[in-house]
């Protein structure tokens, strides 16, 4: 809530929640999940305001029967890890 209005979490915020969901789950975060169920088409712009505050985020493509699967793994939290990495 801000002046009594309440505020919807901003794409990166939703991004970087559940890049921590996943993570916490020793998994990646799937591009169809960033863009279907969290509704992030523009997902880049997030993930590099997430990267420049200090997290580190790979990005790992995978072929699979000719098909390109993109994959995001949160490698240092510096929220919850503490320093730099």
């Amino acid at each position: 809530m801000n002046d009594g209005h309440w505020q919807r979490p901003s794409q990166t915020e939703l991004l970087l929640a559940k890049l921590r969901e996943t993570r916490a789950a020793d998994k990646a975060l799937e591009l169809p999940v960033i863009m279907h169920e969290l509704g992030i088409a523009q997902h880049g712009a997030g993930l590099k305001e997430l990267r420049d505050r200090g997290f580190k985020i790979i990005n790992e493509l995978e072929s699979i029967k000719g098909v390109l699967h993109s994959r995001y793994w949160l490698i240092h939290d510096p929220e919850r890890d503490g320093g730099q990495r």
